[in-house]
């Protein structure tokens, strides 16, 4: 009956030090996928931070590169009014040869430029291995005509000799196929 006794208590203490070593294992695993949520969360703060940056810096490399507007002589320059996410009216001219992409870069680099201050820096180098994606389109609301940068041109082909725009933000997770162009 004792050595009975003492098999089943060696039996609950083999059961009970094993459940010991599963807790003991859990925690591990918890910990190990805390601190391995904890580094994804700080590395991706990090790469956000990284990206905010270089995108203030591609901003003001890109001002910095915009040509100035057309004076009274050119007289076949585009005049361009763009409604801004806030609300404000912005206006400007651009040269008739001018790359859509001219106008994309004005439109992304509007506050820089409104900003006297931050422009009259020395001159700020382009952001190594930045790649800039413009998350917004150029809309014209009547008729309704999007003007994306892939399908190229110049101001004058695509736009006309002045415009109405709207400048429209493009979701993260919007499909390639909602964007295509209509021109």
């Amino acid at each position: 009956a004792s050595r009975r006794l003492r098999e089943e208590q060696n039996s609950a203490y083999e059961r009970s030090l094993a459940q010991d070593r599963a807790r003991a294992q859990e925690r591990r695993e918890a910990e190990a996928a805390r601190e391995r949520a904890e580094r994804e969360a700080k590395e991706k703060a990090e790469a956000a931070k990284q990206e905010a940056s270089n995108l203030q810096q591609w901003r003001r490399w890109r001002a910095q590169s915009l040509r100035s507007e057309p004076g009274p002589e050119v007289k076949d320059a585009v005049r361009i009014s763009v409604r801004l996410p806030s609300g404000e009216r912005a206006i400007r001219k651009f040269r008739p040869e001018a790359d859509i992409e001219e106008l994309y870069a004005w439109v992304e680099c509007y506050e820089p430029l409104q900003n006297k201050e931050e422009m009259e820096e020395d001159e700020v180098q382009e952001p190594e291995r930045y790649q800039h994606a413009y998350k917004f389109r150029l809309v014209s609301p009547m008729p309704r005509e999007a003007y994306n940068l892939d399908a190229g041109g110049s101001v004058k082909e695509r736009i006309g000799r002045s415009g109405n725009l709207i400048v429209e933000p493009i979701d993260e997770d919007e499909d390639d196929g909602e964007m295509e162009a209509v021109s």
